[in-house]
C-alpha cells in the first residue's frame, strides 16, 4: 500500500492493523467482544451436543465459551454458543492501536 493509500481523506495516517493474535482466522483480531455460533449438530441428546460444540470451538482455539441455548430436534440439536475473545469490561490493551495521532482517546468519566 502506498503512503497516499494509507491515509484518510483528511490526510491523517491510517492506524496499522493489529498484529495477529491467538485466533488464526482472518479478521478475528478486529472482534471487540465475542463470536456467536449457531448450528445444527447431529447428536443423541443435548448433553452430547453441548460436548460437541465445546470441543469444536476449543479445537478452533477458543477457551472462553458459553453455550447459550440447545434445543433437541429430531436427529440432533440446534446449538447456539458464544466464544469470547474479550469479555465486557475486560482490559483491551490493543485499543491504543486503533487511535490516530491527534485523535482523542476513549471518553472519560462524565462530570
Amino acid at each position: 500500500m502506498t503512503d497516499a493509500e494509507n491515509r484518510h481523506p483528511d490526510g491523517r495516517k491510517r492506524a496499522a492493523d493489529p498484529e495477529p493474535g491467538p485466533y488464526r482466522a482472518a479478521g478475528l483480531e478486529r472482534v471487540l467482544d465475542a463470536l456467536d455460533i449457531e448450528t445444527f449438530l447431529i447428536s443423541e441428546d443435548e448433553r452430547e451436543a453441548r460436548n460437541l460444540i465445546l470441543a469444536s470451538l476449543q479445537a478452533l482455539g477458543f477457551s472462553d465459551i458459553d453455550v447459550v441455548d440447545i434445543q433437541q430436534a429430531g436427529p440432533g440439536a440446534r446449538v447456539r454458543a458464544r466464544a469470547y475473545l474479550h469479555r465486557p469490561g475486560a482490559a483491551c490493551p490493543w485499543l491504543g492501536r486503533w487511535q490516530h495521532e491527534g485523535t482523542p482517546g476513549p471518553p472519560g468519566p462524565r462530570s
